[in-house]
């Protein structure tokens, strides 16, 4: 488990990791890192702005009730200050195509946005045409607003309510269209608590042919409490229940709350990942002061199968 231990500064702690051996690969997965805010949070800007460097990824998550137009001033107020926003659009949440076109639109015009991570939503019914990302990309208008990449979810611990089978034809079907209107694909995974279980989807992935950037979405440093809401609301439920089964395992990934075992394993395996993304439930700062952390190097293994992390 984590042992994160807070610096003065920078005083003691290296500068980056050793070449070559476990610092320098984690920090080497750490680099380029992206995270989410949402729209509802101005405190979610300002903490990107003190924790975050420049030119970063960062996610405009897409929660039922959100105001659109409050998502494009997010938008734009990350565009104006240094960051590359990323908007969730959320199928299920969209009553009509017109207000799907003025939002990309708008996103496009007035934050220079030109990439977007597609999601079904949580909702049962849909509020209008929509379906799921796959609609959203068949209707053409990511493409007509000049959208240069799109991205698509992935789930290596599996989907609660999609059988595995068809999310593998979905996600085919979702990049053959993607590939029709000249759209870079890169996929952003459900957040993971299970190396093991991710690298092995990607090898699947990779067989299959996908060549699309893969980001591995991890649940940055929360309480467990938080850790276990979040899991069952999107799905992960079926992992946390099997590692609950085995409590040393559990507590070494979660329970002091940052997924440090996770990262370990995923830097072991040296499987082919772009990226990590982070979905900050413990706050913004939070997260970006532990990424950074790793980034940077400033972590050793423990006898426990995780990091000690310095942050």
């Amino acid at each position: 488990m984590t042992r994160a231990r807070a610096s003065n500064g920078d005083a003691g702690l290296a500068e980056g990791p050793a070449p070559g051996g476990l610092a320098a690969r984690v920090a080497a997965l750490a680099r380029g890192f992206s995270l989410e805010v949402s729209s509802r949070s101005a405190r979610d800007l300002d903490a990107c702005l003190t924790h975050v460097e420049k030119g970063t990824d960062v996610y405009i998550n897409f929660i039922a009730g959100d105001d659109f137009g409050a998502k494009v001033r997010c938008a734009a107020a990350l565009r104006a200050s240094g960051f590359r926003p990323v908007p969730h659009v959320g199928a299920r949440h969209v009553a009509s195509a017109a207000q799907l076109d003025d939002l990309l639109a708008r996103f496009a015009g007035e934050a220079g946005v030109d990439r977007a991570l597609l999601i079904g939503g949580d909702a049962a019914a849909p509020a209008g045409p929509f379906e799921s990302s796959h609609s959203i990309l068949a209707s053409g208008l990511l493409a007509k607003h000049r959208f240069r990449a799109v991205g698509l979810a992935g789930y290596p611990e599996g989907h609660p309510q999609i059988a595995a089978p068809v999310l593998k034809r979905a996600l085919a079907d979702k990049l053959a269209r993607a590939a029709e209107q000249g759209l870079e694909p890169f996929i952003v995974t459900q957040f993971c608590f299970d190396a093991a279980a991710v690298s092995a989807w990607l090898a699947d992935l990779r067989r299959d042919g996908v060549a699309a950037p893969v980001r591995i979405g991890l649940a940055g440093p929360a309480n467990v409490a938080t850790l276990v809401r979040f899991a069952i609301r999107c799905g992960v439920a079926n992992s946390i229940r099997a590692l609950t089964g085995r409590a040393d395992r559990f507590l070494r990934l979660v329970g002091d709350s940052a997924p440090d075992a996770l990262v370990r394993g995923l830097a072991e395996d040296g499987a082919g990942i772009a990226g990590l993304h982070f979905f900050p439930f413990g706050g913004v700062a939070k997260t970006a002061r532990w990424a950074n952390a790793l980034k940077r190097g400033r972590l050793r293994a423990n006898d426990g199968g995780g990091l000690d992390v310095d942050v």
